[in-house]
C-alpha cells in the first residue's frame, strides 16, 4: 500500500463566522461588482460610439476597461459565494482557475500601461513622427 495525499479543496478559514454581517458584506460586494461592470461597460460604449475618440490612447484606455471586468469577474463572484457560504470551502480546481484568471489580468493590465507609457513617451519625445510610430494597426496588433 502507497502513501499518498491528494488535495481536493482548501479551506478558507478568514471568512469565520460573520454572523449577520454577512450579508451587509455580500450586499456591499454586490453593489461593487455591479457599480464597476457598468462604469466600465459606460466608458467602453462611450469610446466605441464617438468617431473623435478612436485614438491610440483611448483604445488602450479601452482594453484597460475590459480587462477591468475580466479581472472583477474572476475576483468577486468567488468572494460573494464564499461569504454567503456556511462551508467556505473551493475545491482545487476552481482555486487554479482563479489563480489562472487574477495573474492573467495582472499580466494584461502591466502589457497595456506599459503601452501607454511608451505611447505617451512617443509623443512627448517624438511629436512629428508620433502619427508615422503609432498606427491604428500597431495600436490593434498590441491590444489583442
Amino acid at each position: 500500500m502507497e502513501n499518498s495525499t491528494e488535495i481536493v479543496s482548501f479551506v478558507l478559514a478568514m471568512y469565520g463566522n460573520m454572523g449577520h454581517l454577512k450579508y451587509l458584506y455580500f450586499t456591499l460586494a454586490l453593489l461593487f461588482y455591479v457599480s464597476v461592470i457598468l462604469a466600465n461597460t459606460v466608458v467602453i460604449i462611450i469610446i466605441y460610439l464617438d468617431r473623435n475618440l478612436h485614438e491610440p490612447m483611448y483604445l488602450f484606455l479601452c482594453s484597460l476597461f475590459i480587462n477591468e471586468i475580466y479581472g472583477s469577474t474572476s475576483m468577486l463572484p468567488c468572494l460573494m459565494v464564499q461569504i454567503l457560504s456556511e462551508a467556505h470551502e473551493i475545491s482545487a480546481f476552481y482555486c487554479f482557475l482563479q489563480i489562472f484568471n487574477i495573474h492573467s489580468y495582472v499580466g494584461v493590465e502591466f502589457g497595456t500601461l506599459t503601452m501607454m507609457a511608451y505611447d505617451r513617451y512617443v509623443c512627448i519625445c517624438k511629436p512629428l513622427h508620433y502619427n508615422a510610430i503609432m498606427t491604428k494597426r500597431k495600436v490593434q496588433q498590441v491590444s489583442c
